[in-house]
């Protein structure tokens, strides 16, 4: 009896503070997330995205046709979000989301359980209320535990704000990022985006699905989470108008 003890307690000892690495796919494209250590490393297709430090809140953002990349706080991000809002007339921009129905109650709906990358989610659809819903999503409460082993709720929070300006104007992603943070990590995730104040039947629209591929709890080379060589560091203002 002793002797299993100690087996089960190694076991658990060893699951809790296994790396993770999820690896999923939208439309086609590859995106590979690397979690360790409250560290967080995103690649698209092979080529690094960002990598984000959760102890320091700091985010590296990559250019990989550039070969450029800029380094930011959490902080410095969250206030450049601040600022580009701050030149919209909050007067106008309520008129235009009361005719859009962005201030709409979100309304989630649980449609049933599914299976993706060997791990089961719940099924919901998630939308504006007296709207079509806009995203079906499958959420693992087993994969959210996998990540949190990895990095706190707090900094799971952080993470998912600074990662997503967009939540700051949709109400429905900024319920998704809800659930992430407090139900379980979606692992698949089908969103239909509508232009605001056009009806979806003027075809005025455009969707992505993401799905859970595998994933994976073996440890992760550090390199993962280093500068790659040959990159130029760039201010954050040049990186922005680069994407632009």
């Amino acid at each position: 009896m002793k002797r299993f003890l100690v087996t089960v307690l190694t076991f658990f000892a060893m699951y809790a503070f296994a790396d993770v690495t999820l690896t999923e796919k939208t439309d086609g494209v590859i995106s590979v997330s690397y979690f360790s250590k409250s560290r967080v490393a995103v690649q698209e297709n092979g080529q690094i995205l960002n990598i984000t430090d959760l102890k320091t809140q700091t985010v590296y953002g990559f250019n990989p046709e550039s070969k450029t990349y800029f380094k930011a706080t959490f902080k410095e991000l969250a206030d450049m979000n601040k600022a580009s809002m701050e030149g919209v007339d909050p007067e106008m921009a309520n008129q235009f989301n009361m005719e859009a129905g962005m201030k709409a109650p979100v309304v989630i709906k649980k449609t049933g359980k599914g299976e993706y990358g060997g791990y089961a989610c719940d099924r919901y659809e998630v939308g504006l209320q007296n709207q079509p819903a806009t995203s079906q999503i499958c959420v693992s409460p087993q994969v959210r535990q996998l990540i949190l082993n990895e990095i706190n709720g707090a900094a799971l929070k952080n993470w998912l704000k600074v990662m997503d300006f967009e939540g700051n104007i949709d109400p429905v992603r900024t319920k998704l990022d809800e659930i992430s943070e407090k139900i379980g990590y979606i692992i698949y995730e089908r969103t239909v985006h509508s232009i605001p104040g056009v009806p979806m039947s003027a075809g005025a629209m455009d969707s992505y699905t993401t799905v859970l591929q595998s994933v994976s709890t073996k440890p992760i080379d550090n390199g993962k989470f280093s500068i790659p060589a040959g990159y130029k560091k760039v201010s954050i203002n040049d990186a922005m108008g680069e994407e632009q």
